[in-house]
């Protein structure tokens, strides 16, 4: 599988670090291969691509392959994609669970109503 299929970038920070956002796992909702949290990152654009052609143009399952993108660690530990593991997670997981991974990817992809709000007032019109 190419790096675009695997959204598996090498260099998707260019060096520097990720900021990972950890999210505690409700303890009825954990299992053997998540027992604490998992970590999301925000998505740039080449990893939001990868997800999009794994979809294949279905609008629900390019809703899980942004998620599944976005999962970065668990209990700590690193992701392999290389081994497809976060495909191997999301298959596995609680249903609620999946839901609530969903839910705080939604929250870190999604701006503030103001900051909305304030964008689309900030619209000036120009001609040329």
């Amino acid at each position: 599988m190419s790096e675009a299929q695997t959204g598996n970038f090498q260099g998707e920070s260019m060096g520097r670090q990720r900021v990972v956002y950890e999210f505690d796992i409700p303890e009825r909702h954990q299992s053997e291969e998540i027992t604490g949290t998992v970590g999301l990152v925000k998505l740039n654009g080449r990893e939001e691509k990868a997800a999009s052609k794994r979809a294949r143009g279905d609008s629900t399952m390019l809703a899980y392959e942004l998620v599944k993108q976005s999962m970065y660690e668990v209990d700590g530990r690193r992701i392999n994609r290389g081994q497809h593991e976060e495909e191997k997670l999301w298959n596995n997981m609680d249903p609620i669970l999946r839901n609530l991974i969903l839910a705080a990817y939604a929250e870190l992809h999604t701006p503030e109503d103001d900051e909305a709000e304030n964008f689309i007032k900030g619209r000036r019109e120009k001609v040329g």
